[in-house]
């Protein structure tokens, strides 16, 4: 232990720092002595507990009994805020599940139990990829191709309270056909918007060629040359047709 980084902390609160040392949240205040600071997370102004750490009374005894830290406390908040039911089952899922994050933003259609069971159902076809398992964990895989199905349903205006849309039955299948049906459309959309440009530049060419006079290379070209000619012509079209549709 550092004394001495203890001892600068504990002298600007002492009274906060004694206050939760004495009702067991000893993990969260090393957090902000060693790790984060005093940070949002904390109100240092309050005096009741559940005040300080930003939740409801209720939610004390079970942050307790998981000896939560900063990160956790932070994760819980954000159920608390959106006055989320279930939110004490749906955190200790998240710890048992290993996930960091659990993106919020869904719940607006969903609730937090049908969240958790259609995840514990989609987790066996995550199971088998072996990518899931280099950078976090399989259920964190599911939750992230989860959270960019729902992100693509929603872009496209799909009926966000269809079961059919929320729970599609093998979300990773889903999930990648749908982004190859947004990734054809839009390469559709240019093909559309590349022809058009490509139409008025060659009116344009057209009329340029009225106006000038054509003769042929004193001797002949290098490939670079014609590479160069041919840059210079079709350069105009690609950037404008570029700006509009990429």
């Amino acid at each position: 232990m550092q004394v001495s980084t203890y001892l600068r902390v504990y002298r600007r609160y002492p009274k906060l720092i004694e206050h939760l040392v004495k009702v067991g949240f000893e993990h969260i205040v090393a957090d902000i002595v060693y790790r984060h600071g005093m940070g949002s997370e904390i109100d240092d102004t309050q005096k009741r507990t559940h005040r300080i750490l930003r939740v409801n009374k209720e939610d004390l005894t079970m942050l307790r009994e998981l000896n939560a830290g900063i990160d956790t406390l932070r994760a819980y908040q954000q159920y608390t805020k959106l006055n989320l039911r279930s939110r004490q089952e749906l955190l200790q899922w998240q710890l048992k599940n290993h996930v960091h994050t659990v993106p919020t933003q869904w719940f607006a259609y969903m609730t937090a139990r049908k969240f958790m069971r259609y995840m514990d159902s989609q987790l066996p076809d995550y199971m088998q990829l072996k990518r899931a398992f280099l950078y976090r964990s399989p259920m964190e895989e599911a939750i992230s191709t989860y959270s960019d199905y729902l992100q693509m349903c929603q872009e496209q205006n799909y009926d966000m309270k269809s079961s059919q849309v929320l729970f599609p039955k093998h979300c990773n299948e889903a999930h990648d056909e749908l982004s190859r049906y947004i990734k054809k459309c839009r390469t559709s959309k240019q093909s559309v918007h590349f022809v058009k440009y490509m139409s008025i530049w060659q009116k344009r060419l057209t009329s340029l060629q009225r106006n000038c006079k054509l003769s042929a290379p004193s001797k002949p070209m290098t490939s670079s040359q014609k590479d160069r000619l041919c840059t210079t012509v079709s350069a105009p079209i690609l950037s404008e047709w570029q700006r509009k549709n990429v």
